[in-house]
């Protein structure tokens, strides 16, 4: 391999905009240089995505101070401007004030010497260029405004839209209306060209009916969506572009574990109350309305009082099963609960993963003997016959494992079914036990969330454990 020059350097930096900013940024900012976590390189790529035209609308959601406006508006627009000096950008915001803000810092760019070393063809022409709107001597330009400034007459071929609504204004039906509606009737038809023209949306999500929500309601939106939330609650992989490769979470793993911590995220879920905290920091708006579980009746109990209730408890694990580990399945999900009286009923652990069909029964009957398990139910859907008997024969003398149907009742119907149990104050969890996060987060988000696995692994283990009784079916010694 040959030496890496300046020239090589350089070259990667003109590449992509993750690039771009890796390099550019602490030479604009070095006292306070921002770190380059990967996931700004997966909003690298998927704005690159725009660039090679593999899609043409594109929004990346993200929590706050995440560097989301600094990487996907601010660096993005000074890169689309450098490739192509002739293009025309639009970035529209919620606010004058943050209008300004966002144009000097996209002026400071444009005029420090590295970038005017990496893009020497774009400069700005002086005489026509204003506070508000910047020309290049090729004709191409950046104009900054407000979801309430004047767009007739303007076109452009890049609209960048950087958080169109104020988290303040989020109750405010009127105004989340207003922004959709300047979207749907003005902003969208600004493009020089409808077919070709890139819309890029950057925000953190808000509510259900915010922006992104009122643009993705359909299921055949065209939109490509990059949402990056705090904390996952599901496994995913994400595409860095071809130097970095991909990047894969686990549930649990923090988007940005340096500064927005564990303990920092828990301030913000209490300060900020749960439907502001799933929204701007999970990417996952909740709706509260339709919601019918008091999660505040949900009680904890810590891992010395649960171990001093003795070994002779009833363990049950209760399965929602799937039959397929393809990327758009449902998961195999499944709850496993210390039932200790008619009145408690204490969660140990939730699991959810995609796993073929013929390694599902060795996945619980192990996840049985891990938990020493003394009853195993299984939903008993049309795929899962054959699997219960396989199970069955599996942990024969070791765990009752058992069928469960649900006849026909809808998810709604069953969640309800056992409510009381939660109202009643019966239900509780480990305190600390981080598992038990992916199933709040999908009650939640009950009945309009994207996966609701583990809510009904949730519903029928307090369907059986409120009906079960008797001593352990069996223990490992």
């Amino acid at each position: 391999m040959g030496k890496i020059t300046q020239d090589h350097i350089q070259a990667l930096a003109r590449s992509s905009v993750s690039e771009f900013f890796r390099y550019l940024q602490p030479r604009i900012n070095p006292t306070h240089p921002i770190k380059a976590d990967w996931y700004l390189d997966a909003m690298g790529e998927a704005i690159m995505g725009l660039w090679r035209d593999d899609y043409t609308r594109l929004m990346v959601n993200a929590p706050p101070r995440s560097s989301k406006t600094t990487l996907c508006t601010i660096y993005t627009a000074a890169f689309i401007l450098g490739r192509d000096p002739t293009a025309s950008l639009m970035i529209v915001s919620y606010g004058d004030e943050l209008s300004r803000d966002m144009a000097l810092k996209v002026e400071a760019l444009l005029k420090h010497r590295t970038y005017r070393t990496l893009f020497p063809h774009t400069k700005l022409n002086k005489d026509k260029s204003r506070a508000h709107l910047f020309i290049t001597s090729h004709g191409g330009s950046i104009r900054f405004t407000s979801l309430n400034g004047v767009m007739t007459g303007i076109g452009a071929d890049w609209i960048i839209i950087d958080d169109p609504l104020q988290a303040a204004h989020v109750r405010s039906e009127a105004r989340s209306d207003a922004v959709v509606q300047v979207f749907r009737e003005s902003l969208s038809t600004r493009l020089n060209n409808p077919t070709s023209g890139k819309i890029l949306l950057v925000q953190q999500r808000l509510s259900p009916s915010d922006l992104c929500g009122s643009l993705t309601e359909a299921k055949d939106h065209v939109w490509r969506v990059l949402a990056l939330p705090a904390e996952f609650m599901e496994e995913q992989s994400f595409d860095l572009g071809p130097l970095r490769g991909w990047h894969s979470v686990k549930v649990g793993d923090l988007l940005a574990p340096d500064h927005l911590t564990r303990e920092v995220l828990q301030q913000r879920r209490r300060e900020m109350g749960e439907a502001a905290y799933q929204a701007q920091y999970l990417q996952h708006p909740i709706f509260e309305q339709d919601n019918p579980v008091d999660f505040t009746k949900i009680k904890t109990i810590t891992q010395q009082d649960y171990a001093a209730l003795g070994a002779d408890l009833i363990i049950v694990q209760s399965w929602d099963t799937a039959l397929t580990a393809h990327e758009s399945s449902d998961y195999s999900a499944v709850t496993t609960w210390a039932r200790v009286s008619k009145e408690q009923y204490i969660l140990l652990n939730v699991t959810q993963f995609k796993v073929s069909s013929d390694q599902l029964v060795d996945k619980i009957a192990s996840h049985a003997q891990a938990w020493r398990s003394n009853k195993v139910y299984i939903e008993e859907a049309n795929h899962a016959v054959d699997l219960i008997r396989l199970v069955q024969a599996k942990l024969a003398g070791q765990a009752q494992v058992s069928g469960e149907r649900h006849n026909n009742q809808s998810k709604m119907d069953r969640l309800e079914a056992v409510l009381f149990l939660i109202n009643s104050g019966f239900i509780y969890l480990i305190e600390g036990d981080s598992s038990a996060q992916i199933l709040l987060h999908q009650l939640r988000r009950f009945p309009h969330g994207r996966h609701d696995d583990c809510v009904d692994s949730f519903t029928q283990a307090l369907k059986v454990m409120r009906k079960s009784s008797g001593r352990p079916y069996w223990r490992i010694s």
